[in-house]
């Protein structure tokens, strides 16, 4: 028993368990409210995506993707709801739904899953259990992300993805299993969320990676994995009678409309950093609208983030998770993201960063 309480591991479970509880407390209002099937169809079928400009209602993601996922439920085409994103998502919240007639009690298991990860990751890059303690504590309940249990959105499950890329890509071993699994990670990541461009930053990464190791058939045999398990998200496209052909011309079309005419401004997500709020560029008045997702400690982050860039040492794992984050932030940035909620991607990778640097001048000092 004593050993047991004396055991890291054992002290972090209970903190990824125990702020998982807490969480779930905090928002139990909304993850346990049963989902109202009859009222989020009627809301889809006055909504924008049905009546267009003569639509009833405008509804938000939340509430079309747990449409969508009820839609799913029956075998609906995953391209013909909400085709602007890959359906695994809301497979997942469709399988919330039909264990527990709640979308949103899955969030609970990806919520821990997430902060499990993100320990693992700290671990591997052998930070010191005080600081995995802490960081683990402010992404559980100090970050924002704890919100996220709330709302039928694919943030945890995309940010579960990406840290599960880097865990499997720092791996000591370079054999067959290890590529295997980036694989199988790059595909439920493209999956979930339409790819594109972030889906390149990972596979650049994983190229330097390569190049480093030398092992590139191995990871030519991630890619091709990836292809295959993003395609099988779509199994039931193809089992409405499309051909491989059909999907090539979907995809085709998917990205003009991603990549058409946007009058997003750039940049936008600076001001959702630092001011908690965004302009409204659509309106005449341009007033400034608040993000939900917004928390006073991300401008405080960020800018220690960027002090820590100069007081780095860049091993290959240090110089990835650099460049990782500077091109995600490069693509918000330039690529009109708005939300709060993109920065959730980047904050554990800042804590990283920050926690390197912490470690870098504590051995400058001895």
């Amino acid at each position: 028993m004593k050993k047991i309480l004396t055991n890291s591991i054992f002290w972090l479970f209970v903190l990824i368990f125990s702020t998982t509880i807490l969480a779930t407390l905090i928002h139990r209002a909304e993850i346990f409210i049963p989902t109202n099937r009859k009222a989020i169809s009627l809301a889809y079928s006055q909504s924008q995506y049905v009546l267009g400009d003569e639509a009833l209602q405008k509804i938000d993601d939340n509430t079309l993707y747990q449409y969508a996922a009820e839609a799913y439920l029956r075998g609906e085409d995953p391209t013909t709801i909400n085709f602007e994103h890959p359906p695994l998502g809301k497979y997942l919240f469709g399988l919330s739904l039909q264990l527990f007639n709640q979308v949103l009690v899955i969030n609970i298991l990806l919520f821990a899953i997430c902060l499990s990860l993100f320990a693992l990751l700290l671990k591997q890059l052998k930070f010191s259990e005080t600081f995995i303690f802490l960081a683990v504590g402010y992404l559980a309940l100090g970050s924002g992300l704890s919100g996220h249990l709330r709302t039928a959105l694919f943030d945890l499950q995309i940010l579960i993805w990406s840290l599960a890329f880097f865990n499997v890509l720092f791996l000591t071993k370079e054999n067959w299993q290890k590529y295997t699994l980036l694989g199988l990670v790059l595909g439920l990541l493209m999956a979930t969320k339409y790819f594109f461009p972030i889906i390149f930053l990972f596979i650049g990464l994983l190229g330097i990676w390569v190049w480093q190791k030398q092992t590139w058939k191995k990871a030519i045999l991630s890619l091709v994995i990836a292809v295959i398990t993003y395609l099988f998200s779509y199994i039931v496209f193809f089992l409405h009678q499309h051909s491989l052909m059909d999907f090539i011309r979907f995809e085709w079309f998917r990205f003009r409309w991603w990549t058409g005419n946007r009058t997003i401004p750039k940049f936008i997500i600076l001001q959702t950093l630092f001011l908690g709020k965004y302009q409204a560029w659509w309106e005449p008045t341009r007033q400034y609208l608040p993000s939900g997702d917004w928390n006073w400690s991300w401008p405080i982050l960020f800018i220690v983030y960027l002090i820590s860039l100069i007081k780095q040492k860049l091993s290959l794992k240090t110089a990835i998770i650099i460049l990782y984050t500077l091109g995600l932030l490069g693509i918000f940035l330039l690529g009109s993201a708005v939300y709060g909620r993109y920065l959730l991607q980047l904050i554990p990778f800042w804590l990283i960063i920050i926690g390197r640097a912490y470690q870098n001048v504590q051995k400058n000092n001895h």
